[in-house]
Formats: C-alpha cells, sequence, structure tokens
C-alpha cells in the first residue's frame, strides 16, 4: 500500500509541474488526476484497505468557451465561403468593388475580363453620352453614340449575367 500511494503521489506531482510549466499556453487545459479507492485486501482482522489507485487524468477546459470556439469557426468558414463567392461575382462582373483587394479575383476584376471595361465603365460611357445629346438632342451623330452604347451596355448586361 505504501508502494503505490507513493507512485500515486509521485505521477501528481509530476502532473503539477506539467500543468505549471504549461501556464503561459493559452491553448493549455489544466489536468488533475481522478483516484479512487483501491479495492480492500481481506486479512484475519478484517478488510485492510488497498490505498488510492489512479482511474485517470481529468483535463479542465471551459465548456462555455469550446462551445464558442466552434460557432465561431462555424461563422467563420460561412464568411469565408461567402467572400469567396464575392469575388467571383465580382470578377463575373468586370468591376472591382473593393479597391483594396489583393485577390486573383479582385485583380482580374479590376482589369475587366479578358482586357474588356467593367460594368461601371460601361455605365459611365453610356450615361456621358446621353449627357453629349442633351447638349445638341437634333445630332444624329449623338444620336448614333448614344444607341452604340446602349447596345455595348447591354451586351455587357448579359455576359455577366451568363457567367454569374
Amino acid at each position: 500500500m505504501a508502494r503505490t500511494s507513493l507512485q500515486m503521489n509521485q505521477r501528481a506531482i509530476e502532473l503539477a509541474g506539467h500543468n505549471l510549466a504549461n501556464v503561459s499556453n493559452p491553448a493549455y487545459a489544466r489536468q488533475r488526476l481522478k483516484l479512487q479507492t483501491s479495492i480492500g485486501v481481506p486479512t484475519e482482522q478484517g478488510l485492510q484497505g488497498g490505498g488510492v489507485e489512479i482511474t485517470g487524468v481529468e483535463h479542465f477546459r471551459d465548456y462555455l468557451l469550446d462551445r464558442q470556439v466552434a460557432n465561431e469557426q462555424s461563422v467563420l468558414a460561412y464568411l469565408e465561403h461567402k467572400q469567396k463567392i464575392l469575388q467571383y461575382t465580382q470578377a463575373a462582373i468586370g468591376q472591382e468593388l473593393d479597391r483594396a483587394s489583393s485577390s486573383a479575383e479582385g485583380n482580374a476584376a479590376s482589369q475587366g475580363v479578358s482586357g474588356q471595361m467593367g460594368l461601371g465603365d460601361n455605365l459611365t460611357d453610356f450615361f456621358n453620352s446621353l449627357q453629349a445629346l442633351s447638349t445638341n438632342p437634333n445630332s444624329q451623330a449623338y444620336r448614333q453614340v448614344v444607341i452604340f452604347k446602349a447596345q455595348n451596355l447591354s451586351e455587357k448586361f448579359n455576359r455577366v449575367d451568363f457567367r454569374l
């Protein structure tokens, strides 16, 4: 019985040292020995106690924090997936929506797909042609430019719709 008691105490001291060595590690969970009484030994005087035995090591973790971490990882995965979809949409539109974007999709979108102008550029050209026509409504040249710009804008919308 004395031998098992000393072994149990030695293991408890080792575990305490392990806990102290990892006190500054935020990912470490404190541990504690799980103990139970040993089976008694029958003797002439009656049942003699068998001391204490180690049944395992218990980890102290904050289950509320563990659940919160799991929830936040789920939210992170959702938002990363949503960001990826939005980047593909941005590239399909051919217009950089986030000027600070450094992704391949964002760079492709800022350049326009295959060197074409983005949707915003086509809209600007169309409204500029309408502005020019408003200064001289009788000009056939300005009317043709408006029609041409409207056709370009319509084709751009159709290409974006097809890619999306």
